[in-house]
């Protein structure tokens, strides 16, 4: 009986391994990834015989089983949701947000009954061991003295060759990519080494030599000005330093929106309308790219207001609230400016209750001031945002001083549920209907006609002729691991082409200035990180002594993004292409941004190049990490950080 469950467990629990990296990294191979995952196994299923020295042997064996299936799934819903590989840190704060439990959900799949089928088989073999009347006494694993060396041994092995692997993967320079490492070399080994892995080896390279300088906080900001490049270049289309110096600002944030959707046109009808007349008179960034990473949102309002890169392999609001974050609030408070942001949930959503004063807002604004009326999701709407929203602002500017304000949409969120009938709801026809596309469509098309109520309000107001406003999309719309064929096509058909990696990384830049009547559409790359700088710019703050790593997107100089989310560690965008790491040693492959689809060889210049973009992402982390700390901060008990923390 005992071989007979251990066989099962152990035949399963590979099975599960190899179920496992074809959901969650899109295929087995290579062959040196599944060997030491299996090798894991064999430890855990050793050890598990091993412990059993009593008749206890079943707890330990059903114990492991349970437990590494459960680590399994929470990795392959992990990877689905955000495109990343779950770590140790993830798994220790346990569970799923019950806020965003209907997208957790939709990510549940049939396939993953497959994770717990054993059970069933195992409870069988138990029945029918019970069926067959009076029991012989199952014999003390202690008495079976040659399975014992071989549990022994077998452990012994896969610990041996688990440990030098994680170790290896641990002493990786640079950024360690979870998809080719988990690919290579296991998932296992990727969590193990994503604990002890050194981040920022190259900055510590770099800011090293700076030793015994005099200024050495200028020489640091000077080592990521070079790193970043383009701090200096010619002005692009007249618009000069300080040209809106004195005004308010007002930063949208707005969920889920991609290029994609903007001018798209179903049946002769604009989706996004609003959005459209806006890129009619303003600066439009249809080329932007987001530097998110396992934080999504959370790490979008990072990036905007610190112009830094996300934490490498957790959430903004995990890694770097504890600092005190030089960015976008902190620089214009030091100018006289009034500071707020706002979002229509509870604060410890995404832990913005800690998020918010390390980026240094003055306050901020959720769900007791919103309400709960006009709920849907798991908020209030984004009407209700700009209702509210719009008679802070009007209070704000009575006091006389210019303000920044930081808006964040929440109603465009997946999993893109029937909007209620009082919305009116955009029903997208064939081939939308029943898909998550024409789900998308119809959301988007909801959040653009609330966008142009707040907008039409602000002109009303004379807020409009008072401020800079900029409207960009956080990330992805869609959790493509789960897409159907038919969503897959749908999305082709609005598209007008196959997706690629490229397009869920794509996402919208508006930039209006006061007194713009007409509009200029540029096809420069930019990135969420080039959002403070270009706020700076236009109000003609002096930020010489801030570091940032993106740069004023109306100076025309080349553009370096570091890639840190999506499975792309260690990969960038430049002015041509989305250059990518792919698996260890091989070739990484270039993505044409204007000319999407099959894969090229990049150039020996933007190979060259990946060294700069891994040590962008390693001075960013750097930089956010040595902060001083903050006196207040109160951890993030009882917050809510979607995939990883329960409310």
């Amino acid at each position: 009986m005992l071989v007979v469950e251990t066989v099962i467990v152990a035949v399963a629990l590979s099975a599960k391994v190899m179920l496992t990296r074809y959901l969650a990294l899109g295929g087995i191979v290579p062959v040196r990834g599944v060997v030491l995952d299996l090798a894991v196994v064999a430890v855990f299923v050793g050890l598990a015989c091993a412990a059993g020295l009593t008749r206890g042997w079943r707890f330990w064996l059903w114990s492991v089983d349970a437990v590494l299936s459960f680590v399994f799934l929470a990795t392959v819903v992990y990877a689905a949701y955000y495109g990343e590989v779950i770590t140790p840190r993830a798994l220790s704060l346990a569970g799923q947000a019950g806020e965003l439990g209907a997208s957790f959900e939709e990510l549940l799949a049939p396939a993953h009954m497959w994770f717990f089928a054993d059970a069933l088989l195992l409870a069988a073999v138990e029945w029918l061991w019970w069926k067959r009347g009076p029991r012989q006494a199952i014999p003390a694993l202690a008495g079976w003295r040659p399975l014992r060396l071989v549990a022994a041994g077998t452990a012994a092995a896969g610990i041996v060759a688990f440990v030098w692997a994680s170790v290896a993967a641990a002493g990786i320079a640079g950024p360690l990519n979870p998809t080719t490492v988990c690919r290579s070399r296991g998932v296992f080994v990727y969590q193990v080494a994503s604990v002890f892995h050194r981040e920022g080896q190259l900055a510590e390279e770099a800011i090293g030599e700076l030793d015994g300088v005099e200024d050495r906080d200028a020489a640091i900001i000077a080592v990521i000005d070079e790193a970043v490049g383009g701090r200096e270049g010619p002005r692009i289309a007249g618009v000069e330093h300080g040209v809106a110096s004195g005004a308010n600002v007002i930063a949208i944030q707005f969920e889920s929106l991609q290029t994609f959707a903007m001018h798209a046109e179903v049946d002769g009808r604009e989706i996004t309308p609003t959005l459209n007349r806006l890129a009619e008179e303003s600066f439009y960034f249809p080329n932007g790219f987001v530097q998110t990473g396992a934080g999504t949102t959370a790490d979008a309002e990072f990036a905007a207001n610190t112009s830094c890169y996300a934490a490498p392999t957790e959430a903004v609001s995990v890694a770097y609230v504890d600092r005190e974050l030089t960015g976008l609030p902190r620089t214009l408070a030091a100018e006289g400016y009034d500071t707020v942001t706002m979002h229509t949930n509870e604060a410890g959503f995404w832990n913005r209750r800690e998020l918010y004063p390390a980026l240094g807002f003055a306050r901020y604004l959720d769900e007791e001031y919103f309400g709960k009326k006009d709920k849907i999701g798991f908020s209030a709407s984004d009407e209700v945002l700009y209702r509210k929203g719009l008679e802070e602002l009007l209070r704000m500017r009575d006091t006389g001083r210019p303000f920044y304000a930081n808006l964040v949409t929440v109603t465009s969120h997946h999993p893109y549920n029937a909007l209620p009938d009082r919305k009116n709801p955009y029903l997208a026809p064939e081939p939308y209907t029943g898909t998550k596309v024409g789900a998308y469509l119809s959301h988007m098309e909801y959040a653009d006609r609330a966008l142009g109520q707040f907008i039409a309000e602000l002109k009303v107001s004379g807020l409009w002729d008072e401020s800079i406003v900029i409207v960009y999309g956080d990330h992805h719309a869609f959790k493509s691991a789960y897409f159907s064929e038919t969503d897959s096509d749908a999305l082709g058909v609005l598209m007008g082409r196959e997706p690629v990696v490229v397009d869920r990384m794509n996402v919208p830049l508006l930039v209006h200035v006061p007194g713009m009547a007409r509009g200029v559409k540029r096809q420069d790359v930019v990135g969420q990180v080039d959002i403070m700088p270009t706020v700076l710019d236009l109000l003609g703050v002096d930020a010489s002594g801030v570091p940032m790593f993106g740069r004023s997107v109306f100076i025309d100089s080349p553009v370096v993004l570091g890639v840190r989310g999506y499975g792309l560690a260690g990969s960038l965008i430049d002015e041509t292409s989305l250059v990518v790491r792919t698996a260890e040693g091989a070739d990484p492959v270039a993505y044409r941004l204007h000319d999407p689809g099959t894969p090229v060889a990049p150039t020996e210049g933007q190979i060259a190049m990946l060294s700069a973009a891994s040590l962008l992402l390693d001075l960013s982390d750097a930089y956010a990490r040595g902060l001083p700390a903050r006196e207040e901060y109160a951890g993030y008990e009882g917050a809510t950080i979607p995939g990883v923390t329960d409310q």
